[in-house]
């Protein structure tokens, strides 16, 4: 078990996401590209795991999430409940992030990135930054119907529907930064994208004493998050 000491911490939250591997489209992108099973699964990965400072925006739950995230504060990201190459349905913890950056638009984030020589984000909404092919997301079908449709298509078919899905896609998520451009650094204090550990039910109701909905970040104690961090092997000290 790995120690994380901190004195001062401002808020602690969780949140969930939507893995890559969630749909056959997305397991056929991690097969093809070499994806990690556990990054984000939209064309702008939200948060992003694969930088080496993940980030956070507000492309999702636009204000009731990135804005109101400061440096001392701690996100845990686990996945929405699934069956995740399971036969019960969990959650998979993925990350335990802590702020060290706040900026007021994803151009003062490209800044930061690049002046330390790292790939700028993908959910950084910058002219020269395209989002991720639709072949390289899990889609954006809500029905299992429509996601066999569409892998029936020949790969022609298939490269037309996606990237006029992706050009809409990307729109939207250009108006919510613009509408809400805060941009959220982080380093892990642990992230796992390939094999991560399982939080079930029963997990969640003996930590909280209740249900949970983690698609709604959640505030958590310092005890609740203590107990989180065991299952990812950390042990939380508070001095």
């Amino acid at each position: 078990m790995t120690d994380y000491v901190k004195k001062y911490i401002k808020t602690i939250r969780l949140n969930s996401f939507h893995p890559l591997c969630e749909t056959n489209i997305g397991q056929n992108a991690i097969a093809n590209f070499n994806f990690p099973p556990f990054i984000d699964a939209s064309c702008r990965r939200e948060p992003d795991f694969e930088n080496s400072f993940p980030s956070i925006t507000a492309l999702c739950r636009q204000e009731k999430f990135a804005p109101q995230l400061f440096p001392n504060d701690i996100v845990v990201y686990t996945t929405v409940k699934g069956k995740w190459s399971a036969d019960f349905d969990h959650y998979r913890i993925i990350a335990i992030l802590e702020v060290i950056e706040r900026k007021d638009t994803h151009l003062q984030a490209k800044s930061w990135y690049t002046s330390k020589g790292l790939k700028v984000p993908s959910n950084c909404m910058v002219d020269d930054n395209p989002p991720h092919s639709f072949l390289e997301t899990a889609g954006r079908y809500e029905n299992q119907k429509d996601i066999k449709n569409f892998l029936t298509f020949p790969a022609e078919k298939q490269a037309v529907i996606g990237e006029r899905i992706v050009k809409l896609w990307d729109k939207e998520y250009l108006e919510k930064s613009k509408k809400w451009g805060t941009f959220i650094i982080t380093k892990p204090i642990y992230i796992n994208l390939t094999n991560p550990p399982i939080l079930t039910d029963q997990d969640i109701y003996n930590i909280f004493k209740k249900k949970i909905n983690t698609r709604t970040p959640k505030k958590l104690t310092p005890n609740e998050f203590k107990e989180v961090a065991k299952f990812a092997d950390i042990n939380f000290i508070q001095p």
